[in-house]
């Protein structure tokens, strides 16, 4: 296996789980009353789960680039402005102990506002909408497609299944009536 491969296999797996974090905790707010243990557990470890979620896409991305050489179309820049910043948010949320109800205010808003967004871009890789995306050679083509793994996983999969999980982490954190309210 090969170095791009063996990244490619691990953040489509990371994927995967983050997919099925995110319908567990889907099913668990929407068909269950009270704090089970499942919310009680992402209430305790939410915001460190969410924080390792932001760097491994930040650094998958940039791996991609960086390293591997896939370059980025103008939909994953968009995509990228709007996942870096939750790592300093959630990282600083989460070391200087700042008001949990402002970092996960700004995380939540972020993530909301990259679902749509890498959903989007999802449907321009498949073919469904027409986005000219490719610029004269200032961007590769959105829909240009660098692996798909697992039958479906592509890098704007991946990112919706990041932001995703962080929007869905940020509602329970927000939930919590014990969390500190300053703004």
């Amino acid at each position: 296996m090969t170095f791009p491969q063996i990244v490619t296999y691990t953040l489509a797996s990371l994927t995967v789980f983050a997919q099925i974090m995110s319908l567990a905790l889907l099913v668990v707010m929407f068909f269950t009353k009270g704090d089970n243990a499942v919310i009680k557990f992402f209430k305790k470890y939410g915001m460190m789960i969410a924080f390792i979620v932001v760097i491994t896409a930040t650094l998958g991305s940039l791996t991609y680039s960086d390293i591997i050489g896939y370059n980025p179309c103008k939909l994953c820049w968009f995509q990228r402005i709007l996942m870096y910043p939750l790592v300093l948010i959630l990282g600083v949320g989460i070391w200087h102990k700042i008001s949990y109800r402002t970092s996960t205010l700004y995380a939540l808003i972020l993530s909301i506002m990259g679902i749509p967004l890498a959903f989007f871009h999802y449907l321009v890789q498949l073919g469904f909408i027409n986005a000219p995306c490719s610029t004269a050679g200032i961007s590769v083509s959105c829909t240009e497609r660098s692996f798909t793994t697992f039958g479906y996983i592509t890098i704007p999969i991946m990112a919706l299944s990041a932001f995703l999980l962080v929007a869905l982490i940020m509602l329970v954190l927000r939930s919590d009536k014990n969390v500190d309210l300053q703004s």
